[in-house]
């Protein structure tokens, strides 16, 4: 059985990716790693608390545990403050990846990118391909773009890392600073008679790429193992949907009748109308496509 190490093993996708990672392979040894206290019960999982954006730290872990596979999830999805975003998303990754490199026995990598990289997109170039120049528009969008680009610089001095760009990940325990994890949240409360309307919205013309966590699980575990060196793989539905569709399913499913309002603090700048990607390169390189319906992903969230 192989040994792994699961960098930021508390957040949503690092929970989420765990607790796949011990059904699909169990019987394996699963270190997490992050700065915060975790509690998991997943098999043959156990924890670290490690702050690897100190390098000193992030070699002494790797080189006791000495994994056969490292799946790299610390970040700082919601933080616009560059100190957070440099520390979380870029010096972790070269910390990870230069450790990594140091080992007798090379890990396999994997490093989890966004579709924020992408940034400014024209209707013209959807679906989005992996061999599209980023043209990030946010401060978390530059510095997942940076980190890509450490993470297929250090394939080329001999780490075998792969990456994985995410898009917009629904289902159990999304962050409610995101909009699907925000709607869940108010819609809950109003079908438990926690609270009245009305549910405050964004810009719910927004259209975007929306991938169940669980098949976005599966892809990352597929891409760490099938994956060619230095390679990027969206992992993404390969269709968009608007934000007013997500939250009308929504409030469906939970038998939820409320009055919407536009809250002007949640328009974002710089919003992007529409972005989705294109799932052929991960279906030829890697076999994978998505399982799960929105409408699936949706009640899991409720």
């Amino acid at each position: 059985m192989a040994d792994y190490l699961v960098t930021g093993a508390c957040g949503f996708v690092g929970r989420n990716f765990v607790e796949l990672l011990a059904k699909e392979r169990p019987g394996s040894r699963i270190v997490g790693a992050g700065l915060g206290d975790c509690t998991l019960g997943a098999p043959g999982f156990e924890y670290r608390k490690a702050d690897l954006s100190d390098f000193a730290a992030a070699a002494a872990l790797i080189s006791d545990v000495r994994p056969d596979f490292i799946f790299h999830f610390a970040g700082a999805p919601g933080a616009s403050d560059w100190n957070d975003l440099l520390k979380a998303n870029i010096h972790t990754t070269v910390a990870v990846l230069e450790a990594a490199l140091k080992l007798d026995k090379k890990p396999k990598v994997f490093v989890v990118g966004s579709a924020a990289e992408y940034g400014a997109v024209g209707t013209k170039e959807l679906p989005l391909r992996e061999t599209k120049a980023p043209r990030p528009v946010t401060p978390y969008g530059i510095s997942m773009a940076a980190r890509t680009a450490i993470a297929t610089g250090y394939a080329q001095l001999g780490c075998h890392v792969t990456v994985g760009r995410l898009f917009n990940p629904l289902g159990r325990g999304v962050s409610e600073a995101m909009a699907p994890g925000s709607f869940a949240k108010q819609v809950a409360e109003i079908a438990n008679g926690k609270r009245q309307g009305p549910i405050l919205v964004g810009n719910l013309d927004t259209k975007r790429d929306f991938v169940d966590i669980e098949d976005a699980s599966r892809a990352f575990l597929a891409i760490a193992e099938k994956g060619k060196p230095g390679e990027i793989y969206n992992v993404c539905s390969g269709k968009s949907h608007r934000l007013g569709e997500l939250l009308e399913l929504m409030m469906k499913q939970a038998s939820v009748r409320a009055e919407i309002s536009v809250d002007q603090s949640r328009i974002r700048k710089n919003e992007v109308p529409d972005v989705y990607g294109s799932t052929s390169k991960i279906a030829k390189d890697i076999g994978w496509k998505p399982r799960i319906s929105f409408a699936e992903s949706i009640g899991q969230m409720l």
